[in-house]
């Protein structure tokens, strides 16, 4: 056998030794930039992650603002709150649109209310929203609040907006400020032809009459053709002071712009006539229209009855009822009351009475008055 003998080998290294300085150099001047670009990686993946959770948040958003766009529109308020409800984020124009959908709808301290929960969050209210606000303040007759935005709509400097200011006349209006109105209407630097409706509309709620007949014509001189909502106004302020005369001249233009078709307009001239005294241009408005309505014979009961023609009243009633199969309604009822006390008719009075109460119409002020003052 043979001894075994260990040997030692010394491997030289391959690469040679003048070059592992400059190599190792190299690695360590990478060093640096491949840490760089490491971090560079990652924050490139957190921004394309923050991108697609933003881009994934504002495609919600977007679905979400349609779905509440098309629930206010159709009158669904319940459906679009909780959409709101559940928004991450609600703009200016969410807001505006919600509380414009509970006042179109009839929810006009719902409507005050989300625009007091506006201000609180610190959205900011622009001439998109004080209109809906102010017509809400409008119909709960809260003048005080209105008076509130007001001054906040000074403040923002958007008292020349054209559709803020219409808003305002006719809630000035309403509540018996007329002199407000004016001074809004007066100073606004331009008005349209709204401006002018909610000044003659306005007159007619403060029971002016003959202001309003002024301001019509004051429009028309100016250059500007009255609508439908123009002339139902003009026509109540007629009705108010019991110009004929002016009356008349309106039935005019309503026939030259082919306004006769108007249910509304036809109801008012119906009214205008029968309060002025002239009961056959009331018949024959009346008889004119085809499809009449329960405002349409409320408007001929109430002709009859105020001209001391209270056999016609109830007439009138019956036929509404049998023609039309209409079914008397409040005003109706208060329309006819006074016909009971002039013919001494007490059993058609309790009659009435018990109709009111059998279809719910109690408690009711003014019908509950004309109860008190015709039926003994």
């Amino acid at each position: 056998m043979f001894p075994i003998v260990s040997f030692h080998v010394h491997i030289k290294p391959i690469t040679p030794r003048f070059i592992l300085p400059k190599a190792s150099k190299t690695i360590q001047s990478h060093e640096p930039k491949i840490k760089s670009q490491n971090l560079n990686s990652a924050t490139s993946v957190k921004k394309r992650r923050s991108k697609r959770i933003k881009t994934l948040v504002d495609s919600r958003n977007i679905s979400s603002t349609r779905s509440l766009l098309s629930y206010v529109e159709s009158g669904c308020l319940e459906d679009a709150l909780h959409v709101f409800e559940n928004m991450s984020d609600s703009s200016t124009f969410i807001w505006n649109m919600i509380i414009r959908g509970l006042t179109n709808n009839g929810f006009f301290q719902e409507a005050i209310d989300y625009y007091h929960r506006m201000q609180f969050e610190g959205v900011k209210a622009d001439c998109f929203t004080f209109p809906s606000v102010i017509k809400a303040c409008t119909a709960v007759f809260a003048t005080v609040e209105g008076q509130k935005v007001h001054s906040r709509i000074i403040k923002l400097g958007l008292d020349s907006d054209i559709y803020t200011c219409n808003a305002l006349i006719l809630m000035y209006a309403k509540v018996g400020y007329v002199n407000d109105s004016e001074e809004i209407f007066e100073g606004m630097p331009v008005k349209d032809l709204v401006s002018w409706n909610s000044m003659i509309s306005g007159y007619v709620f403060a029971g002016d009459g003959r202001s309003s007949l002024i301001c019509f014509n004051k429009m028309q001189a100016d250059g500007l053709k009255p609508d439908r909502f123009s002339i139902i106004s003009a026509l109540g302020a007629c009705t108010l002071g019991h110009f004929l005369l002016n009356g008349k001249e309106i039935h005019c233009q309503v026939i030259k712009r082919r306004f006769q078709l108007d249910l509304m307009i036809q109801t008012s001239l119906l009214d205008m006539y029968g309060k002025c005294g002239l009961v056959e241009y009331a018949e024959g408005v009346c008889n004119s229209i085809s499809q009449k309505n329960v405002v349409v014979w409320n408007a001929m009961i109430g002709t009859y009855a105020v001209n001391d023609k209270s056999f016609e009243s109830f007439a009138c009633m019956r036929e509404m009822q049998e023609n039309d199969n209409l079914n008397p309604d409040i005003v109706t009822m208060i329309n006819l009351l006074p016909s009971c006390a002039k013919l001494e008719a007490l059993a058609q009075g309790k009659a009435i009475h018990g109709y009111a109460i059998r279809k719910g119409f109690l408690p009711h002020l003014v019908l509950e008055t004309a109860l008190i003052r015709h039926v003994r």
